[in-house]
């Protein structure tokens, strides 16, 4: 008999799932991975019921980090769920942060299930340290910051980093957030919300615009640390919407930080845009703040644009300055912190579009000044040529004295170089022989600097070359000093006398021997000079200096000793013509970039350009005596007294016997008493 006819007939085969649950049980225990008990509970409905739970429960116990973010991430709240009832503990849900990822991955059904199982909505993340609150904020969550502030979330918690949610909601531009934070109770206690919300020019206007309704009035006018105002924020920030929106609120429009208005404030920043908002909303053109008006701040910043805009808009450019503490009412001049006026301080920047524009909407160019600098002395100055002749068009008076230096715009076109100024102001009838401070005419300036054709300009119209300076010096005494040759020239050839002698009995060749200037040695001599044996006070003369200069050992390389030597002890050629010397070598002069201070004591924005002669290399520092040049050969060591030349000695008295006259070069010592 088979084994088929073995079995009974009544045994039918069974379904898995009809069959014991012992068996089952024993089943599901042999089978080793978790991937195959997985598979199994998949095959039938059966298996799962008998088995679901007890997979959870051991989900829980071996595997709750990746099981419980893998729900989250996928938003499977039903599994999360029973994961909870299987036993996950609420210490792991914040241990892992649940609620946090949860929001970063807008599942706000899992953020329900998590509260309902009490989760703390408080709490705040190991890393970012922001409560559940703030990253919904941060990530743009309306839906589940709404589900927490329902659930009783604190609308002020700024977790630990003392990070305030209605902050964050400026800062992120999060329009229903922030109303849903003013809502429940979210206080405004500083105007750090609005300020960030202004950093926005769009996305932050609704949010500003929420935040506005709730703020309270005295906030609008309330300072920050820097002690700026909200108006202010919005200029720095050009947000012209946001500061309508502020304005419409009840911000003051002349409420600024020290010293500033919202207007200066967009003038400095150079914000076109906002000056023109501002000056629509009836903002002042002539609002001063500390002695600021808007123009003279645009002119400050050289921004001519802005300088006609607020022209344009009624600024008053009528140059009067301001009298302080005399009793004068200060707020209808248009000055500057320094007490000059805009027309002055544009003419000081070079600004030759807004003098122009000053000058034609009505600014007087002769304005009464305290300290003496009048827009046609600052403009001969700095040499700006150009608005000098605008202002003489225009009627400035081309003779005005500046009290504090007391040059005029002749003296200091002369001093510059600027032969076509100083014929304007010539032709305009300004005497040229007028003195200045040490008794310098515009005829001793253009010796001092070596302008020559403006020598001649000067003399052409009249200036006397026989004046001299506070030391008895006459122009041809101080070109010879300085060696400006071209400069000799056209003096001797105007028929200036060769040995007029200086206070010291100096003449013009001692100057040019002392100095060892070659060329201005042969034009004296040529010229007739015949002082080569008149001695000085210190008993010195042009013919003796010569013969020391030729042992001193910091001129033995140098030719000049020589050839000056050789021109004084021979016979001169008295009568030569001063035509036939042919064209002298011009001293070069430098335009070298200094920066001068204000009288501010603040340093200029810029460097400016003065002219200078270039020294030669022995030239040591001027006398303290008569502010003659002391020369190296001449530096000595008597009485600690190291910048007196030898005729200001002498004028002294006599010297002891005992302390001789011992000059120091290098390591040797020259004895340089009169022969």
């Amino acid at each position: 008999m088979s084994a088929d006819d073995s079995v009974p007939q009544t045994i039918r085969a069974m379904s898995l799932e009809n069959l014991p649950y012992d068996i089952l049980q024993a089943i599901y225990t042999s089978i080793d991975t978790q991937r195959d008990r997985n598979a199994l509970l998949r095959t039938c409905r059966c298996f799962y019921n008998l088995w679901n739970e007890p997979l959870y429960q051991t989900a829980v116990q071996l595997w709750p980090a990746p099981t419980a973010k893998w729900t989250i991430k996928h938003g499977r709240k039903d599994t999360l769920q029973k994961l909870l009832d299987a036993g996950l503990p609420l210490i792991a849900v914040h241990a892992l942060g649940l609620q946090f990822q949860a929001i970063s991955h807008d599942k706000e059904g899992i953020v329900r299930v998590l509260i309902r199982h009490g989760a703390d909505i408080e709490c705040s993340h190991r890393d970012s340290e922001m409560t559940p609150l703030l990253q919904c904020i941060e990530f743009g969550r309306d839906s589940i910051a709404a589900l927490l502030l329902e659930q009783g979330a604190d609308p002020n918690n700024g977790g630990e980093r003392d990070w305030p949610p209605l902050t964050a909601a400026a800062i992120y531009s999060r329009t229903k957030i922030t109303a849903l934070l003013l809502e429940k109770g979210a206080r405004l206690e500083n105007t750090l919300p609005l300020a960030e919300t202004l950093r926005r020019r769009d996305s932050g206007r609704e949010t500003l615009e929420v935040l506005l309704h709730r703020a309270p009035r005295m906030l609008l006018q309330q300072t920050d640390d820097h002690e700026c105002t909200l108006l202010d924020r919005a200029v720095e920030a050009n947000n012209a919407p946001a500061a309508k929106l502020l304005l419409q609120a009840g911000a003051n429009l002349y409420s600024g930080g020290p010293g500033s208005t919202p207007l200066l404030e967009a003038i400095r920043r150079g914000r076109t845009e906002m000056i023109s908002f501002l000056l629509s909303e009836g903002a002042s053109s002539n609002q001063r703040e500390d002695q600021y008006s808007p123009l003279a701040v645009a002119i400050e910043k050289r921004a001519p644009g802005i300088a006609q805009q607020l022209i344009e808009a009624g600024a008053n450019p009528e140059c009067i300055p301001s009298w302080l503490g005399q009793g004068k009412d200060e707020s209808q001049y248009d000055v500057l912190y320094w007490n000059h006026t805009s027309l002055v301080h544009a003419v000081h920047h070079g600004l030759e579009d807004t003098v122009s524009l000053l000058l034609d909407a009505g600014a007087n160019p002769n304005p009464t000044v305290t300290d003496g600098f009048s827009p046609l002395v600052v403009a001969a100055l700095y040499d700006h040529g150009r608005m000098a002749e605008r202002l003489l068009e225009k009627g400035a008076t081309p003779d005005p004295v500046a009290h504090c230096t007391a040059l005029t715009p002749l003296a200091w076109a002369v001093r510059n170089g600027n032969e076509r100024l100083a014929r304007g102001l010539l032709e305009r009838g300004v005497d040229p022989n007028r003195c200045y401070e040490f008794g310098c005419t515009p005829l001793i300036l253009s010796a001092l600097n070596g302008h020559a054709q403006i020598a001649k300009m000067l003399l052409e119209y009249g200036a006397d070359p026989y004046i001299t300076d506070e030391q008895g010096r006459t122009p041809l005494a101080i070109s010879a000093q300085r060696g400006f040759a071209d400069v000799v020239f056209a003096l001797v050839e105007n028929g200036h006398a060769t040995d007029i002698p200086d206070k010291q009995k100096r003449t013009p060749l001692f100057y040019a021997v002392l100095g060892c200037y070659v060329k201005v040695v042969e034009l004296l001599l040529a010229s007739g000079s015949w002082s080569a044996d008149t001695a000085t006070t210190a008993d010195r003369t042009a013919r003796s200096v010569s013969t020391q200069l030729l042992a001193c050992p910091a001129l033995h390389q140098r030719e000049e000793p020589h050839q000056i030597w050789g021109l004084l002890h021979h016979q001169p050629k008295i009568g030569l013509d001063i035509e036939q010397m042919g064209d002298l070598p011009k001293q070069e002069i430098k335009r070298i970039p200094i920066k001068t201070p204000h009288s501010t004591r603040r340093w200029a924005d810029e460097p400016r350009t003065r002219t200078r002669w270039d020294l030669y290399v022995h030239l040591h520092m001027l006398c303290g005596g008569c502010g003659g040049f002391v020369y190296q050969y001449e530096d000595r060591c008597h009485a600690g007294q190291a910048n007196i030349c030898l005729e200001c000695i002498a004028g002294k008295g006599p010297l002891d016997a005992s302390d001789p006259l011992i000059f120091c070069i290098g390591e040797a010592q020259v004895d340089f008493r009169p022969v």
